[in-house]
């Protein structure tokens, strides 16, 4: 999020990756979810791609977003999504047992700013394995405490 005097910009992208195997050559299941969302942007322009594969061992989202706030009011903010599946039939390689990791990195640019990070993981042998990330972002022109 970047501030160009009186217009505020965000360009942010967030990409999640699951794959799932079983010891056992059981069935398995892989979801991946990414979302995001601008407060009181003027215009947001977001973009989310899914690949899974066929046999549902790794799924793949990347959502990729563009903001603006302007120094107008409008009345009708701008708002455009678009989400496009994609089917693979082979998997990308898909580790072996269970393994749950997160990998990120947050920036915030801008005066007076706060990033906050809450991140989860989780991996029960066998049976389990998930990670969850939250992430918040603010920057504001004014002043912080009033």
């Amino acid at each position: 999020m970047t501030v160009h005097g009186p217009v505020t910009k965000v360009d942010a992208s967030v990409t999640s990756t699951a794959s799932a195997s079983s010891p056992d050559g059981g069935s398995v299941y892989a979801s991946a979810y990414t979302g995001m969302n601008v407060a009181n942007a003027d215009i947001y322009i977001s973009k989310t791609t899914i690949t899974t594969s066929d046999d549902l061992s790794f799924e793949s989202s990347t959502t990729t977003v563009k903001a603006l706030n302007l120094p107008v009011n409008l009345t009708n903010p701008v708002r455009v999504e678009k989400t496009t599946s994609i089917q693979v039939s082979d998997a990308p390689g898909t580790p072996e047992g269970n393994l749950a990791t997160l990998d990120f990195d947050v920036d915030v640019y801008g005066e007076n700013t706060l990033a906050d990070v809450s991140a989860d993981v989780l991996s029960l042998e066998d049976q389990l394995s998930t990670s969850t990330l939250n992430v918040y972002g603010t920057t504001s022109g004014g002043d912080w405490w009033g």
